[in-house]
């Protein structure tokens, strides 16, 4: 018979035997990773919470998880994950591929709303770049379409290195152009000065403002009509045709006549009508009849041309004075002659 202590031993033996084969965690874990789910290693952590393999069976359970999610490929399978292991190491890897799948369905949708809340949600992510460009692209149709100068700087402000905006601004000049030369005034000219500095377009601009100046520097001229206004006009516009003229270097005798001493306007009566000026050695010149008239030598009254009320011009190299001259044609009645004095030796 056994004695009562080994009655008292025998039972505490089979207690321990019991004990250590259910608590195996090295063999639990080596099952956990032959079945490789999520649930074999989610029993082994809840099994055996304190031992040192929990931190590998989180692991490999997270690895698990998102090779399920990346098998899906939706996004809403990434958030999911991304919500369940916030502090997971796959963290970055799963943000980015979930941004590359938006960026892709934002792509098939290619509306500028859906860039837009693509962009605010990822603004400096991978794609950012990708999707900032396709958005410019969008909002430049848009532009394009409205065509307006406002609507092109205000792309340019949005998109400051978008592809585009060379384009952009290229087609807001050319917009500044044509307002410029459809007002074709002094301030418009000089506004689009202010803005731009060179091309085609500038020199174009350019020209028009310089006959616009001289055309309201010479109408005051005439409304003086004194010397300081003929130099003052001559010293702005130096090299322009009627700077020429006033310049005070023809010399000589201008004579026409026309029966009963009244010359019609060209173009309306005799188109080839001249005022021949005898320049000495230098030979006869023709001025034509606008010019005369834009001198103010002339003037018409009723489609016909007669000379100024004013009988004397003062210029800045002499005189010119208009006086009455018998004709030596007797066929074409009363004539005139010009005479001008100047101190220019002739050109």
């Amino acid at each position: 018979m056994k004695t009562a202590t080994q009655l008292r031993i025998l039972p505490f033996s089979l207690i321990v035997f019991v004990l250590t084969s259910c608590d195996n965690p090295g063999k639990d874990f080596k099952k956990a990773e032959q079945a490789n789910t999520e649930q074999a290693y989610q029993e082994f952590i809840q099994k055996h919470p304190d031992s040192p393999l929990v931190a590998q069976a989180q692991s490999d359970l997270e690895k698990v998880a998102y090779a399920a999610v990346k098998r899906d490929g939706r996004a809403s399978a990434l958030e999911n994950f991304l919500n369940r292991f916030p502090k997971s190491p796959l963290l970055k890897e799963a943000q980015g591929d979930l941004e590359t799948v938006e960026y892709e369905q934002t792509k098939q949708l290619g509306s500028v709303d859906n860039y837009g809340t693509f962009l605010a949600r990822f603004p400096n992510g991978t794609h950012a770049t990708a999707a900032s460009n396709d958005l410019a692209r969008l909002v430049f149709q848009q532009v394009v379409a409205t065509n307006t100068a406002a609507a092109y700087q205000s792309f340019v402000t949005r998109f400051p290195r978008g592809e585009m905006v060379p384009d952009a601004m290229k087609r807001i000049e050319a917009l500044d152009y044509q307002a410029a030369t459809n007002a074709n005034d002094i301030s418009s000219c000089r506004e689009f000065l202010r803005k731009y500095q060179s091309g085609d377009e500038v020199e174009d601009i350019k020209a028009r403002l310089a006959s616009q100046l001289e055309e309201q520097d010479w109408n005051h001229a005439l409304l003086e009509n004194n010397k300081a206004a003929y130099r003052s006009f001559y010293t702005a516009h130096p090299t322009t045709k009627r700077a020429r003229v006033l310049s005070g270097t023809l010399t000589g005798v201008i004579s026409f006549v026309r029966e009963d001493g009244v010359l019609l306007i060209p173009g309306q009566g005799d188109p080839d009508v001249v005022i021949t000026a005898d320049r000495g050695d230098h030979g006869p010149i023709k001025i034509p009849m606008s010019q005369a008239i834009d001198l103010g030598i002339l003037s018409t009254v009723n489609g016909r041309i007669s000379f100024s009320s004013s009988d004397k011009y003062v210029f800045p190299g002499g005189e010119l004075v208009v006086a009455p001259q018998p004709s030596s044609d007797e066929r074409t009645g009363r004539g005139y002659k010009v005479l001008l004095f100047s101190g220019g030796s002739g050109q």
